[in-house]
């Protein structure tokens, strides 16, 4: 079996901008930056069902939905994510001007 090879380390910063030209999404975890893999015909159906329904959920409320493209960052574990959805329901704290990584979902 092979050993697994640790990749090297990236600095967020560079991460980041990396991250805002690339084709393809990665995430980030403490320093490394990782590739995602494409989601299935079922993954996307549920995800959007469910964010259909978050979005219904939230109307009049002072909450948002946002989908898959927008990044959040972690502090607690100094990673950034792609989750599948995110919900903010405060004021939207972002760490770039082109509002593309969230500092405070909930």
């Amino acid at each position: 079996m092979a050993a697994h090879k640790k990749s090297k380390y990236v600095p967020l910063k560079t991460y980041l901008e990396l991250e805002s030209a690339a084709q393809t999404k990665s995430e980030y975890i403490d320093g490394e930056s990782l590739s995602m893999a494409e989601a299935s015909l079922n993954h996307v159906f549920i995800t959007s069902n469910v964010y259909a329904q978050l979005i219904q959920r939230l109307k009049d409320k002072s909450c948002m939905a946002f989908g898959s493209d927008l990044r959040v960052f972690v502090e607690k574990c100094n990673s950034v994510f792609y989750p599948d959805i995110s919900v903010c329901c405060e004021d939207a704290h972002f760490s770039d001007t082109g509002m593309a990584t969230i500092l405070n979902p909930n």
